[in-house]
């Protein structure tokens, strides 16, 4: 009798969309009864309902498993995937459930408010042109391209969509890898897709729930790695030919999109290719081969750096320097630098604190000042001695702990990457000498990722992102070393299979409660980008834009994103008389092009802050510069921003006498506002100076009178 053969890829295609059905029926209910399935999450615990029905889901999948026909279905999977485009179609559909889950546990936002500046201005591109695009962080070219785009259809998700699509393929790549490994090791199909989904679930699910320029490009890296890493793989030219270039497309999207973050991934890459070379001269597969690889490999790593630095229109070198000192300033060294070290540089306390806050509205603040101030930080900073080496080397490593500590998302990642070396040493033990060289890979790997991420450190650069960039490409090349295996390798001893089954087990077992902790908390993680009060007070703060078009809103508002993070939301929404601060006194323009202080002084330009944060500081500040000055509060929305109108306290050009105005008592004298100790109608009155700390305090001088400060903080009023 023949036996029946069942048809795999139909059982493989009911499978996924089973899950899927599974998943929409699941949330359909929840959604009935009014429950959000995953709101639970971002607070810090699970619905246990949710718990159970997905467990319930996976012991029906386990007990269809052991039944004969799920047997068949399992080794129908399993043969399937001995070829190279059931591989590729099991990972895409391990992607496409991933994106599924991913995009009901999290809320699509933007990281931070430079990818929608990046955005805002790659969508003028069709009507300014590539000087739209002035300042931002990614290619010309791929501005160029995705500006052309929006010329076609202006109200097109044209950029969300480049990123979901970068993503999509980048992660099929990736389990597309895995599976390679997993299935020239002999194990189960359903053991490499389980791999991909624990590493999509726990590393990228992020990358989905705060959306960011500096983090896809470092998948698309990460993507690049694992095609050039398992390429031995294919088994003929034509197969490591087109994963060359397929790698090599996916590199120059990474540095197109962020040079910095190609950079980082083109380091992992160098060490995937070495690998590749090595393994060749070692098989023996014929010098001509070899060399030509080689050549190809330096080709790809030359033209990708060239395609990130080519510029359709080329940018002044003024600019450019101005640019790279500002960023050294705001993007690396702002929290690191003190008082003193601006003062050195001739700045003044008070516009020292508004620097520290992104303020560069004041003619003292020019590349030269950035310039001067970077070079004092380091004087400073500067020792002698290997003592001071050791010492230095030693607080790096602290504050690395202390940022890792303090981060579960980096706990995950981090730990994840050292319980995958347990598995290379492992594999070590198993294998002995027959896995020297992804042993040193291994060791590369680890240690490229511990000196990528104390310069960092060192530089005083170390968000997420950053820390992702690092991460995520050095995890996929440890993964993979971690599940290759020697060709026609030996059974060992007893002694040693048990050891390395142990340590195997080990990591194992700590890269899956590692992954599970980066699932678990990648929505508390991204919390501050995906809440609905952030996307309801972006809303208030456009309708207050709308309702003062006449006006000039200068913003410092940084903890809410005044850019809009929501990447669903119409780009003809947003205001474009609101404009950061940040920006008006960006040294990189023209003098004739910034705004400076005074600007907060006209009738037309309003002050948007977030809870009053810098309103002090920047009222302290335009005091010494022009003398008294007051702040009313337009409007608050909510409880976090706040809007005012800023105005001088100024009776007229020849006044004398006392002015009363908002609650505050000030005496001028020919207009100028008095400070210090004063004679006034033979009596001594002290004034505080402007400037001064006294805020909202009267102040008591000779003979019991009360005397107003002329200070910056004088009032808010409703």
């Amino acid at each position: 009798m023949t036996q029946r053969r069942y048809p795999w890829g139909a059982a493989l295609a009911g499978l996924m969309t089973g899950l899927i059905a599974f998943l929409a029926a699941e949330s359909a209910v929840a959604r009935r009864v009014g429950l959000d399935l995953f709101l639970p999450v971002a607070e810090g615990a699970f619905l246990p309902g949710r718990l159970a029905r997905l467990g319930a889901f996976l012991v029906l999948g386990f007990a269809l498993a052991l039944t004969d026909r799920g047997r068949a279905m399992l080794a129908a999977w399993d043969r399937a995937c001995q070829k190279d485009r059931w591989r590729w179609l099991t990972a895409g559909a391990v992607t496409a459930l991933f994106f599924v889950w991913a995009l009901r546990v999290t809320v699509l936002a933007y990281m931070t408010m430079d990818d929608t500046t990046f955005l805002l201005a790659i969508a003028q591109v069709p009507e300014k042109g590539l000087d739209a695009t002035a300042g931002v962080f990614s290619s010309q070219l791929l501005s160029w391209a995705l500006g052309k785009l929006y010329g076609l259809y202006p109200d097109g998700y044209w950029y969300l969509g480049f990123h979901l699509t970068v993503l999509l393929v980048s992660l099929t790549v990736i389990g597309r890898c895995i599976l390679m490994r997993t299935c020239g090791r002999g194990w189960p199909a359903w053991a490499g897709a389980a791999i991909q989904a624990g590493l999509c679930a726990g590393l990228f699910l992020y990358c989905f729930a705060a959306i960011s320029f500096t983090v896809t490009p470092a998948v698309a890296g990460s993507a690049a790695i694992a095609l050039t890493f398992c390429r031995d793989g294919n088994k003929t030219t034509a197969g490591r030919v087109t994963s060359d270039i397929a790698a090599a497309v996916l590199l120059v999207l990474s540095i197109l999109q962020r040079r910095q973050t190609g950079r980082a991934a083109l380091c992992f890459w160098a060490v995937a290719v070495g690998y590749q070379l090595v393994r060749m001269l070692l098989a023996r597969t014929g010098l001509g081969r070899t060399a030509l690889f080689a050549a190809a490999s330096l080709a790809i790593a030359l033209g990708v750096t060239a395609i990130g630095r080519a510029e359709i229109v080329p940018v002044d070198p003024a600019y450019s320097q101005a640019e790279n000192y500002r960023s050294r300033i705001v993007d690396f060294l702002n929290d690191e630098l003190t008082l003193e070290e601006y003062e050195q540089a001739g700045v003044s306390r008070e516009l020292a604190t508004l620097i520290h806050g992104w303020f560069f509205m004041d003619e003292q603040v020019t590349t030269d000042l950035f310039r001067d101030v970077i070079n004092i930080h380091y004087q400073n900073q500067t020792g002698g001695g290997n003592a001071s080496a050791l010492s230095r080397a030693g607080g790096l490593l602290s504050r690395l702990a202390g940022y890792v500590r303090a981060d579960r998302q980096m706990s995950a990642r981090l730990g994840f990457i050292f319980a995958v070396f347990l598995c290379c040493a492992a594999a070590l033990i198993r294998f002995g000498r027959r896995w020297w060289l992804e042993l040193l890979c291994a060791l590369c790997a680890l240690g490229g990722t511990g000196i990528l991420l104390l310069y960092l450190v060192d530089m005083g650069r170390f968000p997420l992102r950053v820390f992702l960039v690092v991460t995520l490409p050095a995890a996929v090349l440890l993964l993979l070393t971690a599940l290759t295996a020697p060709a026609n390798a030996k059974a060992p001893a007893p002694s040693r299979r048990r050891a390395a089954g142990t340590l195997a087990a080990l990591g194992a077992v700590t890269a899956v409660i590692c992954c599970a902790l980066g699932a678990y908390t990648t929505p508390r993680a991204a919390e501050a980008v995906t809440r609905s009060d952030v996307f309801a007070l972006q809303s208030a703060i456009e309708d207050l834009a709308a309702q003062n078009g006449d006006k000039l809103i200068i913003s410092s508002v940084y903890d809410h994103h005044e850019a809009n993070t929501d990447p669903l939301c119409p780009l003809g929404d947003y205001p474009e008389n609101i404009v950061q601060w940040g920006y008006c006194g960006d040294t990189a323009k023209a003098p004739e092009d910034r705004l400076y202080a005074d600007a907060f002084l006209r009738e037309d330009v309003l002050f948007m802050n977030d809870r009053f944060s810098t309103l002090a500081a920047l009222l302290q500040y335009l005091s010494v510069e022009y003398g008294p000055v007051q702040a009313s509060l337009t409007a608050q929305l909510g409880e976090g921003v706040a809007v005012t109108d800023i105005d001088a306290v100024s009776p007229g050009e020849d006044y004398t006498g006392w002015y009363e105005r908002n609650g505050m008592t000030y005496y001028f004298r020919d207009g100028v506002a008095l400070t210090g100790e004063q004679l006034i109608d033979g009596k001594t009155y002290t004034f505080a100076p402007a400037g001064s700390e006294a805020q909202f305090m009267p102040i008591a001088g000779e003979g019991g009178a009360v005397i107003y400060t002329t200070d910056a903080c004088s009032l808010i009023a409703d």
